[in-house]
């Protein structure tokens, strides 16, 4: 979602790990669902018990974690065809999995 925003703004936690990343000198891929996740905070107990804890694994609707899961797979699939990756090789071997 290059470009989109969310009217709460970027978390901090977000920006620092991207300021983080940026600042290191090996290469780092991040899968940024930031934006995705804020899209449907409704979906997420938390919003609706009270509960103020990180808890990232519990969502009321199906979607948003199958959503990081596809999004994931497409960037090792495309990295395992481009070679970006150095290990890239080995993602789909009975090794690795």
């Amino acid at each position: 979602m290059t470009g989109s925003s969310y009217p709460g703004g970027e978390p901090l936690a977000s920006k620092i790990v991207k300021d983080v990343l940026n600042s290191n000198t090996t290469s780092v891929h991040l899968l940024d669902i930031t934006t995705l996740s804020q899209l449907r905070k409704d979906g997420h107990p938390g919003t609706h018990n009270g509960y103020k804890g990180m808890d990232c694994t519990h969502w009321c609707v199906a979607g948003v974690p199958d959503t990081w899961n596809h999004l994931l797979y497409t960037q090792l699939l495309q990295q395992n065809q481009t070679g970006d990756s150095p290990d890239a090789s080995n993602y789909f071997t009975s090794d690795y999995l």
